[in-house]
């Protein structure tokens, strides 16, 4: 039931507790997770946009710890739509997606083998980062 005297945030709240709010929440915990991830990665906020969330996604969730991560999102998605768990409880995805996120872009980014190996042999001016 919406409270009236709750005026600006009540309606909110109320539609982020329906199914599709909820899914939408998880959803979003994810994205921010993911840029997060990307910005912390890169260092940099063009950079931050290069790593576009889908995009992103597919490094995160499928490699390494995303192959840990996808199911425990998916599991922890169905039960907090089913049991109704307090809203900032989706913070979780948000620190989940970026540890994993984070870890993924940095090693595909800047700390691979064959990165550092491109650093070496197609990078003589300077760009990108030097190996030591």
């Amino acid at each position: 039931m919406i409270h009236f005297e709750d005026f600006p945030y009540a309606q909110l709240r109320e539609a982020m507790n329906t199914i599709a709010g909820r899914m939408a929440t998880v959803f979003g915990a994810m994205v921010l997770g993911s840029l997060l991830a990307s910005f912390t990665a890169t260092e940099s906020w063009s950079d931050m946009f290069g790593c576009i969330p889908p995009i992103s996604w597919l490094l995160e969730l499928f490699n390494g710890r995303g192959f840990i991560v996808l199911p425990g999102i998916v599991v922890f998605a169905i039960l907090f739509v089913r049991m109704q768990w307090p809203l900032p409880l989706v913070l979780l995805v948000t620190a989940v997606m970026w540890w994993d996120g984070h870890g993924a872009i940095r090693w595909a980014r800047y700390d691979s083998p064959a990165v550092k190996r491109g650093q070496e042999f197609a990078w003589p001016m300077g760009r990108g980062r030097q190996s030591k």
